[in-house]
Parts: structure tokens; C-alpha cells; sequence
């Protein structure tokens, strides 16, 4: 009986398969893109300095907020830091000091 019980549960919960990530510039503008739960931090740099950002050498980095959290760790999965299935980041220049 509780297996059957914990059955259901399981085919009534949510299952992502990807997170749709907003990215939110210093200058209002906000970009929304698809990521797969498995991709990581660093693919998502990656797009960045491969389609939006102008001078893929200017430092940048990504936060959400609230609670503040930076996002350094290339390897870490979206879906381990619980990025889906919709969040909005933060693009941050440490020479702008819009942000932090």
C-alpha cells in the first residue's frame, strides 16, 4: 500500500527537463534562454561570451537575488543550484559597480 501510495506521488510531482533563464543586464535589458537541467554554470558564461556580450574578454559574473548568490563554480549543474524551472539572473561587471 505505501509503495503504491508513494507511486502516485511520484506521477502527480512536476519533472523538468529544462529552466528557462532570464538574464537580467545593468542596463534594464533582459535576455531569456532554454538550458537543459544537466548544462552548467559555465555553459551559460559560455553563451554569454559567445552571442550577447560585446567584448567576450570583459569580466562579468551572474547572480540571482534574493537570497545574494554569486555563481563562480563553472562545473556545477542548473540543476543542482535549483535553476529550474525559471529564475531570473543577474549580469554583473565588477567595473560598472552597478551591482555588487
Amino acid at each position: 500500500m505505501k509503495a503504491r501510495i508513494d507511486y502516485e506521488k511520484l506521477m502527480d510531482s512536476k519533472v523538468y527537463t529544462k529552466a528557462c533563464i532570464r538574464l537580467k543586464f545593468p542596463n534594464e535589458t533582459i535576455v531569456q534562454v532554454n538550458f537543459a537541467l544537466m548544462e552548467t554554470i559555465g555553459d551559460i558564461y559560455n553563451f554569454l561570451k559567445e552571442n550577447i556580450v560585446a567584448n567576450p574578454n570583459e569580466e562579468f559574473y551572474l547572480f540571482t537575488s534574493p537570497p545574494l548568490k554569486k555563481f563562480l563554480d563553472m562545473k556545477v549543474k542548473v540543476f543542482s543550484e535549483n535553476l529550474h524551472p525559471y529564475t531570473l539572473m543577474h549580469v554583473g561587471y565588477p567595473n560598472i559597480g552597478k551591482y555588487f
